[in-house]
């Protein structure tokens, strides 16, 4: 009984510990903030092989729908195949809202990501999208690795509450390369 009144009072005393962020050098984010780079590149060259060689080997990726494709072979065969149909004149901006460290060797990258060009199953236009990414980011052997990619479908929050959106500055478009 003495270990279970313990217990709960060394958990509390780590939380401080486990909820701060951890301080790392400007080359680790520059690392991280690169590889998210990498990805956007990746992403409008519409090059499903080089996005799933960004992500971990079993790292995982999940629509907005809440579809998830587990590792490196599934991300591939499914981003080639949306590549190929309702995704295949898409364009898409990336804009780095934060960047966490957890530990040393994870990051939490926020991001504000909106894409244009997509088509619906008919191959009718689909309005652009605005979302919130929500990125771990692992690293393995010296390398930054996509660990966990959330895409994720706004909500109604209540009004003149702060959202990862409240940059009065953006609108809708900015920053799409729609040539691509």
């Amino acid at each position: 009984m003495v270990v279970m009144k313990r217990f709960p009072i060394l958990l509390l005393a780590a939380l401080p510990i486990a909820a701060s962020d951890v301080k790392v050098s400007t080359a680790e984010e520059q690392a991280v903030r690169k590889l998210v780079a990498d990805y956007a590149e990746a992403v409008n060259s519409r090059d499903s092989a080089r996005i799933a060689e960004l992500f971990a080997a079993d790292g995982d990726y999940q629509t907005p729908q809440g579809a998830v494709s587990n590792g490196r072979t599934a991300i591939q065969q499914d981003q080639a195949k949306a590549y190929s149909t309702v995704m295949q004149s898409a364009a898409a901006s990336f804009e780095i809202k934060r960047v966490r460290f957890l530990s040393r060797d994870i990051a939490l990258v926020d991001t504000v990501f909106e894409r244009i060009g997509v088509l619906d199953p008919d191959g009718r236009p689909v309005p652009g999208r605005r979302r919130a990414l929500a990125t771990f980011i692992l690293k393995k052997e010296r390398q930054w690795k996509i660990a966990s990619y959330r895409n994720v479908v706004p909500v109604a929050f209540v009004p003149g509450g702060p959202t990862i959106f409240s940059d009065p500055g953006m609108t809708p478009g900015q920053g799409v390369d729609r040539k691509k």
